[in-house]
């Protein structure tokens, strides 16, 4: 965690000095201090296992193993959102840098697209009983 975390934070006060040290160890643990509350929620799912890690003995629930489609638009929605998260991870990994500010501009506007999209497919999951 020392390394992961508050490496981060020392490594951002060289890049950013006018930021105190505090936001920058915060910002690097937000998602640590996020995810009490989302499992406090039922958002993130959570089962207490003895042994099940070393370090810990929480078993983390991931998403595809926790819900289960409703109908074909559950099924064939989050799929089909997977691969196109997939091919767009791959095209600006692999592919040429975009050409001007504005596309990248407009690309993070499109990504509102993709929470409407996974609403969809959302919509189209229950969660799985055990």
């Amino acid at each position: 965690m020392f390394i992961g975390h508050f490496g981060l934070g020392f490594g951002a006060k060289k890049a950013a000095p006018a930021v105190s040290l505090g936001t920058l160890f915060a910002a690097g643990q937000f998602a640590d201090l996020l995810w009490p509350t989302l499992v406090l929620i039922g958002v993130e799912h959570v089962e207490v296992q003895p042994g099940a890690t070393r370090m810990t003995p929480l078993n983390f629930v991931s998403y595809l193993r926790s819900t289960v489609a409703r109908d074909r638009a559950g099924s064939i929605g989050l799929w089909s959102l997977v691969g196109f998260l997939l091919v767009v991870y791959l095209a600006s990994a692999f592919g040429p840098p975009p050409p001007t500010a504005a596309a990248v501009a407009w690309s993070a506007q499109a990504m509102w697209l993709l929470v409407a999209w996974a609403f969809r497919v959302d919509n189209h999951r229950t969660p799985q009983r055990n």
